[in-house]
């Protein structure tokens, strides 16, 4: 009986560090940015791609060139950028938006005398390590005709990105 007691001791002793322990070990493959740190990096379409990491590791500009398709325009190329994007404790971010009135549909809307433009971002990713980030970014715009906004909008074109994909690099602490 004494060796069972001081084994049942032991077992409570091992439980009790391990469990300690469980809340500051990571998931397998989570990753955390570097603090301050600088990724850049290219899209699926060849164009740029940069992030800049806060102090607090948190996502602080997130900015690239993402060409979208019209149906009636054809090519867009949009500066797309997402501002104070955080990052969960397995190095996953999300965000998404709206947008309207942006100066690369200019030539598209007139400077939104021919039509208004309302765009969806959405920005995906995850730092796979410290080192780099991979991600998707994907804009679907509709471009509306302002002379009944906003009583019955009729839609005068959609243009789309797709699905597109990023890889960054960290290049410095900034």
């Amino acid at each position: 009986m004494v060796g069972t007691r001081g084994t049942r001791a032991w077992c409570v002793v091992l439980a009790s560090a391990a469990a300690s322990l469980a809340p500051s070990v990571m998931p397998a493959g989570a990753a955390v940015p570097v603090k301050n740190g600088g990724y850049s990096g290219r899209t699926s379409q060849g164009q740029r791609m940069d992030i800049a990491v806060d102090r607090d590791g948190e996502i602080d500009n997130a900015e690239a060139f993402i060409r979208l398709s019209c149906m009636h325009a054809g090519p867009v190329r949009f500066d797309v950028f997402a501002v104070a994007v955080p990052i969960s404790l397995t190095g996953r971010f999300t965000d998404a938006d709206y947008e309207s009135g942006v100066p690369d549909f200019a030539r598209v809307t007139r400077n939104q005398t021919a039509g208004l433009d309302v765009t969806h971002e959405t920005l995906a990713g995850r730092f796979v390590s410290r080192r780099e980030a991979r991600g998707t970014w994907r804009l679907q715009t509709m471009i509306l005709s302002p002379g009944t906004f906003p009583y019955d909008p009729s839609l005068l074109d959609s243009c789309d990105s797709g699905v597109v994909t990023w890889t960054a690099r960290l290049r410095s602490p900034r």
